[in-house]
């Protein structure tokens, strides 16, 4: 986002009767368009005083400045309108406030950025968005969405939602159970990509439940790979195999006429008599050979009704991208909820979109990287959309810990995204029910970034304290030991053992720690995701206490909360 064009294009406009013809404020790459002179005379004359403070701030960088007379532009043309109707009744009628406002509302929204008040900067960009959409829609349609999307992900970036959490035992916290095949009413099922590579392998301090495993739907068939399935199904509760489909949208026509093979592949998985999740062409969203949704859907429809007829152990399950082309939706390639059991999503977290270190601030705005990588944001849109139906599953996930293409180790920042993925996320969304990770590097592939777990020393032992958590599901274990229960009204926690954790995901503030105070006295802190805490109230006397949780960035306190309790015996209430 280029400030200095708003303040060119600003001069412009003082001069404006003595032009013919005046290039519009183009922002984020946008084309410049063409407006006439005349359009000026309708502009209201308490607007150029206005654009000479503005244009000053400008060109000093002052970003007081530029928030103060910008937002009095903002004031002086809406006059208390609606953003979005006004900004289309502009775009209707031609009007060169909405070309002024394009680049005034945004250049406000970088300024509360650049002093670091985002809570400010969010509700900028709130009203920025209209104005922008309106104006690329009339002057650059083809760039409309990739300014969408970088607005809207600094708006949720932005949007924090500091919120804490009780680990409860049993059932007591939330639970979100659909009664698909083969779902665990509570915890997640886990484990890994399954590799020939026994250097591969975790050391983990329990037997997953889970594991993955690829097989080609051209050119390989599933029952070929009976020597490693039929082994790994005896280790493992469950089995997730990827039908994948290497010729994307050229396959999808064939799949109709091969009945015969995947009768097969049925039989074969029939035979490991344990549950399978079958993944049949996975990420057909951003597949590069497009995939026509009418023909995907026909290709999953027919071996879901397949599997259905001759293999019982087997559940559909039906997994894109979590980031797709601009252009296409998820819906698109729903076949339906009679043709899927579960849903899942490939999840990557990383720090270089293909490897880019060179993304300015926007650019990793528009790809949810660095410091705008969040697993908990990027999966909420396939929760919202399918999670009251249908359990879902990070049917593949990884984080970025090493930059192949910048030769750089980025394990720091890997730390707290593989937190987030493994204690934030499940906390947040109950309706997760299997993670499993692609903990392999997989040569020739052009791999940009680098997942793996098993060759670094900081995060596999990290994931494996994570994973043996009491949430996550070993072999035959068929309900998780705690659940989870936002802080409430009606909350009942044992004394002896009140466990808390706070999701506070502050972006582009540093050092973030979670302070806990019980009657205003500090009890523990935490400075990791999702800031978990363990501490004994058994020694309080009966009666109101509270407890305060205070999240901080250095010695700046950012959010606080505060929870009356009653201390009755044993346990503790919210009230």
């Amino acid at each position: 986002m280029r400030k200095l064009i708003s303040a060119v294009i600003a001069v412009l406009l003082i001069f404006i009767m003595a032009l013919t013809l005046l290039p519009a404020m183009p922002r984020l790459s946008a084309p410049a368009t063409v407006l006439a002179a005349t359009d000026a005379a309708g502009l209201n004359k308490a607007y150029w005083p206005l654009n000479d403070k503005y244009i000053a701030a400008l060109n000093s960088s002052d970003n007081d400045g530029i928030i103060s007379s910008g937002q009095a532009i903002i004031d002086l043309f809406l006059a208390g309108a609606d953003p979005a109707a006004k900004a289309a009744e502009w775009a209707a009628g031609g009007h060169m406030e909405l070309d002024i406002l394009r680049g005034v509302t945004e250049s406000v929204a970088e300024a509360h950025e650049a002093l670091g008040d985002y809570e400010k900067a969010k509700a900028a960009y709130e009203l920025a968005l209209p104005v922008a959409v309106a104006w690329q829609e009339l002057n650059a349609p083809v760039d409309t969405e990739f300014v969408r999307t970088i607005m809207q992900n600094k708006i949720d970036s932005y949007n924090v939602g500091v919120s804490v959490y009780a680990e409860i035992q049993g059932e007591g916290g939330e639970v979100s159970y659909q009664g698909a095949k083969f779902e665990p009413k509570t915890g997640v099922y886990y484990g890994e990509v399954h590799t020939q590579n026994p250097a591969e392998a975790l050391q983990s301090a329990k037997t997953p439940s889970a594991g993955l495993f690829y097989v080609r739907y051209e050119t390989e068939t599933i029952e070929s790979f009976d020597w490693v399935l039929r082994p790994l199904a005896q280790t493992r509760d469950i089995l997730e195999i990827a039908w994948n489909v290497a010729g994307e949208g050229s396959t999808l026509p064939i799949v109709p006429n091969e009945s015969a093979k995947i009768q097969a592949a049925a039989d074969y998985l029939a035979s490991l008599k344990i549950p399978v999740l079958l993944r049949f062409g996975a990420e057909m969203n951003v597949w590069q050979n497009k995939a026509d949704p009418e023909q995907f859907k026909t290709a999953f429809k027919l071996v879901s009704g397949i599997m259905k007829e001759r293999a019982l152990n087997v559940a559909m399950l039906w997994s894109p991208g979590a980031t797709g082309h601009i252009e296409t939706t998820y819906d698109m390639f729903y076949p339906g909820d009679e043709y899927v059991d579960w849903v899942g999503v490939s999840l990557y977290t990383v720090k270089y979109f293909l490897g880019r270190n060179d993304l300015d601030d926007e650019g990793q705005a528009m790809y949810g990287t660095d410091q705008y990588a969040n697993p908990v944001k990027k999966l909420a849109e396939i929760v919202r959309q399918y999670g009251d139906r249908k359990p879902i599953i990070l049917s593949e996930c990884g984080v970025e810990n090493y930059s192949v293409t910048n030769n750089e180790d980025v394990t720091d920042w890997a730390a707290n995204q593989l937190r987030a993925t493994y204690q934030a996320l499940p906390m947040i969304y109950p309706q997760v029910k299997a993670i499993l990770y692609f903990n392999t590097f997989v040569e020739g592939l052009n791999e940009a970034n680098r997942y793996t777990l098993y060759d670094n020393a900081a995060l596999g032992p990290l994931y494996d304290e994570l994973t043996s958590g009491s949430y996550f599901l070993s072999k035959g274990q068929t309900a998780s030991a705690v659940t989870y229960k936002k802080l409430e009204t009606g909350v009942s926690i044992p004394a002896n053992a009140v466990t808390l954790l706070t999701y506070a995901p502050y972006i582009k503030k540093p050092n973030i720690s979670v302070t806990y105070l019980v009657d205003g006295v500090w009890t523990a802190a935490s400075g990791l995701p999702a800031y978990k805490q363990t501490f004994d109230l058994s020694s309080l006397a009966d009666g109101a206490h509270t407890i305060t949780v205070r999240v901080a960035s250095n010695t700046e306190v950012l959010s606080v909360a505060e929870f009356n309790v009653i201390k009755n015996g044993g346990y503790v209430v919210i009230q």
